[in-house]
């Protein structure tokens, strides 16, 4: 009767862990904009306003649309974030050294969001890395890119090669058409579904080895 009880209390131990385990995040990304917009909710696409951006230099504070996305260009322990025209549209430029990067923050999480962007002088690629830590390695030659995710992205950061400026140009934000994981949050803080799975697989396999078989 105990041999039964320790495997049931095993069983439903590594059941009950899998269950907890969010659903796996999707991604679908775009490289033109007609593109992203079939992967957003009609109607819910949205520019961000970049009118009367200031030609300065910005603070640590970065700048802070009237729609509510933030833009910060940290870079080590200073920042460097220029306004100034860009291809003939108000910008945001970044610093050129190894740890430029200029960061997005949304006012609320998005599902899905699309850039324009470009660099000073052009660089050999670029990176983007999301909230949830999902990595997307650019080629030097895109100019814009879209996501749609299965969850709210809290922040967007973007590096080019060292000795070339990102410039941010444009930003869209709207609602994904995809349904979202069961754990609606920005997943940065939830544990990943293969470390969920693997705690319960060790218990099942623990109680094995001491009862010699789950059955």
């Amino acid at each position: 009767m105990r041999a039964y009880m320790r495997r049931s209390v095993f069983i439903a131990t590594a059941m009950g862990i899998a269950a907890l385990a969010p659903l796996q995040a999707s991604t679908i990304t775009s490289y033109n904009f007609t593109a992203w917009q079939t992967t957003v909710q009609a109607g819910s696409a949205q520019d961000v306003n970049f009118a009367g951006l200031p030609y300065i230099s910005f603070g640590s504070s970065g700048y802070t649309t009237s729609d509510g996305f933030n833009i910060t260009g940290p870079d080590g322990g200073t920042t460097n974030l220029q306004g100034l025209l860009f291809n003939g549209y108000p910008s945001l430029k970044g610093g050129s050294d190894a740890g430029a990067q200029v960061v997005v923050t949304p006012p609320s999480g998005e599902t899905a969001l699309v850039f324009s962007f470009g660099s000073s002088p052009s660089a050999s690629s670029y990176t983007l890395t999301l909230s949830d830590g999902e990595i997307f390695n650019l080629a030097s030659d895109t100019s814009l890119f879209g996501i749609s995710v299965s969850h709210p992205i809290t922040s967007a950061t973007f590096a080019s090669t060292p000795g070339s400026s990102f410039v941010l140009s444009y930003i869209g934000y709207g609602t994904t058409t995809q349904t979202l994981d069961g754990d609606s949050s920005d997943p940065s803080s939830t544990p990943e579904v293969s470390t969920l799975l693997l705690i319960g697989t060790g218990l099942l396999i623990m109680g094995k080895f001491r009862r010699g078989s789950l059955f």
